[in-house]
């Protein structure tokens, strides 16, 4: 009965379905009991109860009826789910079951065995359930209000479990919730979890805001009544919209105390607390612009705001103009509400503006758009967003994103690294605090805060980071080591030739840059097929070490003193790209015929001595110039040097040397070279090193490695 007036937006077809769930939950479940002595059942229509709320489809709210029951009862399985329901239905129950068999398992070896062998087993637990998401997305969502149920219920536990749960709760699930835009759910978790896992200082913090949010209240309510004030004597404001609400709330226990945690500080200095909330709803037209957009009643707002209250600086956050990827739109402002009568004591409050709608998807983020949520399977697993509306493509794909880099990792990862090694790197890099950036294109791109330019290229597509040479932010040449901020633009400078000796140099040292697990991964696997490729040569991996800097990196001014650093010749281990699988120089002793000519070509920006500087580079390596001629190239703004050479008794091996020492000459962009009897070793195939990412890259994800 609780649970009929929560599904009344679904249509009477699917209410039927719903109450056949409830009785195939009730028989299935008849007889069990929850550690709390509560009948079983309680649990799962809870669960559903919780998703009807989010508003989500049929299928999920009777998968959240049924999630149990293959486990737990010998009276369903899933052909007779499906019989019953339907193949959504089950997909998703056999996701969850995936989870939990896993979990038994653990808890049934959780009271013999080392922490160690604990700590696998539980790294696996949710490595099923990171893996079975890719598969099922609406497995996270029903995953979720199971969870937040047994946060509910979590003070049945026994005091130990009750601070394990917890953590992982604030390790996994809240943090996959802040993905999905769940803030309402996020926070619950939050707060929850805090309850269980430091009860003492949950406590004490919810005593203080209790005080702290008493002794403000008069404040924030005088404030709340200026702002009504202010917006019903506004006319313009009055043909945007119908109603506009002004809403005080205050920031949970949880979130005062990571800011006392990040500030290094102590609980009682902490006072900006209160939050406004704006909240409007839009007046339609017949042509739906005529009262104005969305954004403007926004802004409009913002500026009737900052006329009374100026903002404090650096304290305005556009999250319209820039919406979070979860899809959050709203705009921030911290003020302080001086001239409020009533009280001295002034203190910054928050003020949120938003539409109704706005405010209605940052409470349950992608579930508010429950008719979509059945195409999120589709789209992740196919990458097709056919047939689905073009207003929530966008949102739709920005919010799967994320599930196609765990689906890109489990292909990439999955064989090469342990469970925990697998769940740490999603975890750390998907589920930490973020930090966003701009691609060249203006498209934005999150990363896990603490970034680097290395691994922004290897989170573009793994390709681009093993072929980077150079990056920039903010139009500027980077340090590898350089760490991103909010808002910069950053751009990936490429090559594209076969890998080189100065490659596997340069990305050796990237290790020590880069943040994320995934890119450091990325770059052992790059380093180790390197390796292997040199061990075919019968080269020694240990004549291409090179040593660290104190810090651990190379000398920002030799690493990127522009974009030169790859055009080495030190490639001979690679294979011809023609497809003939022979190596190239095999014989790399060989000289060339005294009839042989070779003709190299040098990009480079024009200096006082560079003609010079070639000259003695190729003399040193023994080869006799014919010819020269120079140039400038109109469309590239550089200038071109060509030589034709005498190899004379050279070797191929000293002609890759000589190439690899004219790249190191500063101004000296790229360059070729050529046998006009025969054909060059393609290690000297020289390569352009100005090619910048283009649109179509940033775009990838490693979908087509």
């Amino acid at each position: 009965e609780d649970l009929k007036p929560l599904v009344g937006y679904l249509s009477a077809e699917d209410q039927e379905a719903v109450e056949r769930g409830v009785h195939s939950a009730f028989e299935a479940h008849d007889g069990q009991k929850r550690k709390s002595g509560e009948p079983y059942i309680i649990h799962p229509v809870a669960v559903a109860m919780i998703l009807a709320e989010l508003k989500m489809d049929v299928h999920s709210v009777i998968a959240g009826l049924l999630h149990d029951t293959v486990e737990d009862t010998d009276r369903l399985t899933f052909v007779s789910i499906e019989e019953k329901f339907g193949p959504t239905v089950r997909r998703i129950v056999e996701g969850e079951t995936k989870v939990s068999k896993v979990s038994s398992k653990v808890r049934a070896g959780a009271g013999s065995g080392s922490a160690e062998r604990k700590a696998d087993n539980a790294a696996n637990d949710l490595q099923q359930m990171f893996l079975a998401m890719t598969e099922e997305v609406r497995v996270i969502i029903v995953k979720l209000a199971d969870r937040l149920h047994n946060m509910r219920t979590l003070g049945h536990m026994p005091p130990h479990k009750q601070k394990s749960i917890a953590e992982e709760t604030l390790q996994v699930f809240a943090p996959l919730a802040h993905l999905l835009g769940m803030n309402r759910v996020k926070d619950e978790l939050e707060d929850l979890s805090f309850k269980y896992k430091e009860p003492e200082t949950y406590a004490e913090t919810v005593r203080w805001l209790d005080e702290l949010s008493t002794s403000q209240q008069e404040v924030v309510l005088t404030a709340q009544k200026v702002l009504t004030d202010a917006f019903e004597k506004d006319k313009f404001l009055n043909l945007l919209v119908t109603r506009i609400e002004v809403t005080p709330s205050t920031i949970g226990p949880f979130e005062v105390q990571q800011r006392v945690l990040e500030k290094n500080t102590s609980l009682i200095d902490v006072r900006e607390v209160a939050q406004l909330r704006i909240v409007a709803e839009m007046r339609q037209s017949a042509d739906g612009n005529v009262y104005g957009t969305e954004t403007q009643m926004c802004y409009h707002v913002l500026g009737l705001v900052h006329a009374m209250w100026p903002p404090i600086p650096g304290r305005v956050k556009d999250y319209i103009a820039t919406p979070k990827p979860n899809g959050y739109r709203s705009l921030h402002t911290t003020v302080m509400p001086v001239g409020s009568q009533g009280s001295q004591d002034i203190f910054p409050i928050e003020l949120m503006i938003r539409t109704s709608d706005m405010d209605h998807v940052a409470e349950v983020g992608i579930s508010a758009q429950g008719s979509v949520i059945a195409d999120w399977h589709r789209v992740v697993t196919s990458g097709s967003t056919a047939d689905v509306s073009d207003n929530v493509v966008d949102d739709l794909v920005t919010g799967v994103n994320w599930l196609r880099s765990i689906r890109d990792w489990q292909s990439e990862f999955l064989g090469n690294l342990s469970p925990r090694e697998f769940v740490d790197t999603i975890t750390g890099d998907l589920l930490g605090k973020k930090v966003f950036v701009y691609t060249p294109q203006g498209e934005i791109l999150t990363l896990p805060k603490g970034s680097t330019v290395v691994d922004y290229a290897y989170h573009i597509h793994t390709d681009v980071g093993n072929r980077m040479v150079a990056a920039k932010v903010n139009g500027s040449l980077a340090a590898p080591s350089q760490t991103l901020s909010n808002a910069e633009v950053v751009e990936i400078i490429t090559y594209h030739g076969p890998p080189s000796i100065k490659a596997y140099q340069m990305h050796k040292q990237w290790v020590n840059n880069a943040f994320t697990r995934s890119a450091r991964h990325k770059l052992y696997r790059y380093l180790s097929e390197f390796e292997k490729a040199l061990e075919r040569s019968g080269m020694d991996v240990s004549d291409l070490e090179v040593e660290d800097s104190e810090d651990g990196s190379l000398d920002d001014a030799e690493f990127f003193s522009g974009e030169r650093e790859l055009a080495s010749g030190g490639t001979f281990f690679t294979e011809d790209v023609s497809g003939n699988g022979t190596k190239v120089a095999e014989d790399r002793a060989k000289k060339f015929s005294p009839e042989d000519a070779l003709e190299l070509e040098i990009s480079c920006n024009d200096r006082i001595g560079m003609l010079a500087e070639v000259s003695t580079i190729i003399a040193k390596y023994g080869l006799l110039v014919l010819a020269y001629s120079g140039g400038v190239n109109e469309k590239l703004g550089q200038s071109v040097m060509r030589y034709r050479l005498s190899p004379r008794n050279s070797t191929e091996y000293q002609l890759e040397r000589m190439c690899e020492q004219l790249i190191s000459v500063p101004g000296i962009i790229s360059w070729t070279c050529r046998c006009t009897t025969q054909e060059v070793p393609a290690a000297l195939a020289g390569n352009d090193l100005s090619s910048s990412v283009d649109e179509g890259d940033t775009k990838e994800n490693d979908t087509e490695e």
